[in-house]
């Protein structure tokens, strides 16, 4: 996940990465380990 600061203190733009294939694409939505360290 990719999180972009805004300009209000402790709110982020999160965007999920995307992996893709010749069979559809896998995103992420929630990773408790990526927020924590935001």
């Amino acid at each position: 996940m990719v999180f972009v600061e805004t300009k209000l203190k402790g709110a982020f733009i999160i965007e999920p990465e995307r992996i893709a294939d010749e069979r559809g694409f896998f995103a992420r939505t929630w990773c408790a380990h990526e927020f924590e360290a935001h």
